[in-house]
């Protein structure tokens, strides 16, 4: 999981790309440690990696799940946990819940438990916690032959045991609304949330505001209803799924549960914004420490909007929040700001230099533009009597919005202006480039097809066009 202390993983794995070219160039002596390999993302970037593994001569050490099958390896070393080490551990979770007072009921109950959880957890600690959580309330109410039967239930893999907990979660309403919550926010956060965010995250969603710290569920409650499978970092304070086979098998089945949408987050972000405006812009205006959620709720409203499926009333939310010049004026400041926790890491210099405008108050069209907002843009493109400027409008550089999209590679943005009917196509910047120049020059090709499809003249200042040039 990334942290503001860790670099994207695109970062990290061509720096790993790069020490592993390195030390076979120069022939060091060293080891390099891999650990989580199959938590790479790319199947392709794997595959990469494992060549140059296989065939560099580098000594490399690497740890990871099983099904990491082609590595070329001269030593593969199988690690499980001891059996003894899992008893000592089932025993004392055994113990946190009194089991002695069973004996009564069944002298043998304790190693029957032990017996079973253990040859139910495949030498693997996490499904050995999984399912000792899952005894906890059965052990509780101490009737034998519930035991028993949760013992025999139990399944000696990561999926069943994860629909399990959910199974399991379903039964109690008022808690399974909470845990859903919370594993929507964890799995579609566009960044990695803390807890306390993440206590923000959920008083909004109940309808709070976000930042009376009174109302906000207890630490111990969250994780706790989670059923194990949530932790907080030690040291990072960062809310996480327990493991990625956990946030695997979440993901491939999270249409069939009731988690929230993209465009429910995107709505708490928006409602997080509209609703604490003032405070907001009280805090910009003496340099005040920001709000708990505003960092996150500072980029997270596009970046939901962006994911979710067509959802009509977040568009107009949205619009609403961003036609409102004093609203948006603030937006823009946080959007400068907060920039840094965009997982690709914008090009602070280009971002000054390519689209924003001096004049805050008059850069809604090139907001939706470099953010590839293309539902919101289709909302606003034709209020241009209210807000007192048009889709054409040029920034401090001489770009329109559809020169911005087009710098950005936003082709559902770039075809939304063209759809409009409203748009200079032609139209050339400081630099006398028009779109189509900036284009080409980026390499957009899709966005070149749509552009060349206007059959429009584009002048440049060599005097030929842009086609020829």
């Amino acid at each position: 999981m990334l942290s503001s202390k860790t670099l994207p993983q695109k970062e990290l794995q061509a720096l790993l790309i790069a020490q592993l070219h390195h030390h076979h160039h120069h022939h060091h002596k060293g080891f390099i440690i891999i650990d989580a390999f199959d938590e790479i993302s790319q199947t392709g970037v794997q595959k990469d990696l494992l060549q140059i593994i296989s065939e560099s001569g580098v000594k490399v050490l690497v740890t990871s799940r099983p099904h990491i099958m082609n590595l070329k390896a001269d030593a593969i070393l199988k690690i499980t946990a001891a059996p003894d080490d899992i008893r000592t551990f089932i025993e004392a979770q055994l113990e946190i819940n009194d089991i002695s007072r069973l004996r009564g009921k069944a002298p043998d109950l304790k190693d029957i438990i032990i017996t079973g959880v253990q040859k139910k957890s495949s030498g693997i600690f996490l499904l050995a916690k999984l399912h000792m959580i899952t005894m906890q309330d059965i052990l509780r109410k101490g009737r034998y032959n519930k035991i028993i039967h949760a013992l025999e239930n139990l399944h000696d893999n990561f999926s069943k045991t994860y629909e399990n907990v959910l199974d399991r979660i379903a039964q109690n309403p008022e808690d399974g609304s909470y845990v859903h919550w919370t594993l929507s926010w964890i799995l579609r956060a566009y960044r990695p949330l803390s807890m306390k965010e993440l206590q923000c995250a959920l008083d909004i969603t109940e309808g709070g505001t976000g930042i009376d710290h009174k109302n906000f569920m207890e630490e111990t409650y969250i994780i706790s209803v989670c059923q194990g499978l949530v932790v907080i970092g030690k040291e990072s304070g960062i809310v996480s799924i327990v493991h990625e086979t956990a946030y695997e098998w979440l993901n491939q089945n999270i249409a069939k549960t009731p988690f929230l949408s993209e465009a429910k987050l995107a709505k708490a972000c928006l409602s997080f914004l509209d609703n604490n405006m003032e405070v907001i812009k009280q805090q910009q205006e003496y340099q005040k420490r920001d709000l708990l959620f505003t960092s996150y709720a500072s980029n997270g409203w596009h970046e939901h909007i962006s994911r979710m499926e067509q959802d009509d009333e977040v568009i107009q939310d949205c619009c609403a929040l961003l036609l409102n010049s004093d609203k948006l004026q603030v937006i823009v400041k946080l959007l400068e700001r907060y920039q840094r926790w965009r997982e690709d890491s914008w090009d602070t210099q280009r971002w000054r230099e390519d689209s924003w405008g001096t004049q805050r108050k008059k850069v809604l069209f090139h907001v939706c533009a470099q953010l590839g907002m293309d539902k919101v843009l289709e909302c606003i493109i034709y209020e241009e009597e209210s807000i007192g400027y048009g889709p054409n409008i040029k920034d401090r550089n001489g770009n329109t919005p559809l020169a911005v999209a087009v710098i950005f590679g936003n082709i559902n943005v770039v075809r939304v202006l063209l759809d409009s009917g409203r748009i200079d196509v032609g139209s050339i910047n400081a630099k006398k480039l028009t779109p189509l120049h900036l284009a080409t020059q980026r390499g957009h090709r899709e966005v070149v097809a749509l552009l060349l499809k206007t059959e429009k003249t584009w002048a440049w200042r060599g005097g030929g066009t842009s086609v020829e040039d």
